[in-house]
């Protein structure tokens, strides 16, 4: 026998007959992976669609607000003690 062969034997491998090693598993792994992958990307993805419809949708109540507090504060003899926010507004979580 040739050394390549006592080697073989020697460390207890066997080769595989043709068509009897099942790559079935090797191949669903990659996909597997890549769809989970996406799954968090789109989740991350739609986390952050959320934040910035949040974000957008206080930015337009603060220019609404501004814009009401500015035509009050423009009226003849307007108290600047009286002008103000109507509500109190608890801070924007980050």
């Amino acid at each position: 026998m040739d050394t390549a062969t006592d080697a073989v034997k020697k460390a207890g491998h066997r080769s595989p007959r043709p068509g009897t090693h099942d790559r079935g598993e090797e191949l669903k792994s990659p996909p597997a992976a890549g769809a989970e992958k996406a799954k968090d990307l789109k989740e991350a993805d739609d986390a952050r669609t959320a934040q910035r419809v949040r974000a957008t949708t206080e930015a337009k109540d603060l220019d609404a607000e501004a814009g009401r507090l500015a035509a009050e504060a423009e009226k003849p003899g307007a108290d600047p003690q009286s002008v103000g926010p109507r509500t109190a507004r608890p801070p924007s979580s980050p």
